[in-house]
C-alpha cells in the first residue's frame, strides 16, 4: 500500500481532501474512518478494526448492521477493499 496524501486535511475533520492531482475530493464518510492511518503504521486486520469500532459506536452508518454488536469480517474486508479503491481512484494514494 503507498502512502496516503491529504491526511493532515483528513485529521483535521475536514470533509474533503487534496489529492496529488491538487484537486478536492470528497472523503466519504467510511473512508474517512482509515485515511488517517494510511500511513503504513497499521495493517489490514488494524484497519478493518477501525472500520468495526467506528460502525459498533456509530460514527459511520451501515443500516443493516446498525443493531449488531459485531460487524462481520467479510463486511469490513468489502469496505476496506472499496475504501482503499476509493482513494487510489481519485490519487489519494502515492504508489
Amino acid at each position: 500500500m503507498g502512502m496516503v496524501v491529504g491526511g493532515a486535511e483528513a485529521a483535521g475533520g475536514q470533509p474533503w481532501v487534496t489529492s496529488l492531482n491538487h484537486l478536492l475530493v470528497a472523503l466519504p464518510p467510511f473512508a474517512a474512518v482509515p485515511f488517517p492511518h494510511l500511513d503504513g503504521s497499521k495493517d489490514c486486520q488494524d484497519l478493518k478494526a477501525l472500520l468495526a469500532d467506528a460502525v459498533t459506536q456509530g460514527k459511520v452508518d451501515i443500516p443493516e448492521f446498525k443493531a449488531a454488536n459485531a460487524l462481520p469480517d467479510s463486511i469490513t474486508t468489502h469496505e476496506l477493499d472499496n475504501t482503499l479503491a476509493h482513494l487510489a481512484r481519485h490519487a489519494l494514494l502515492e504508489p
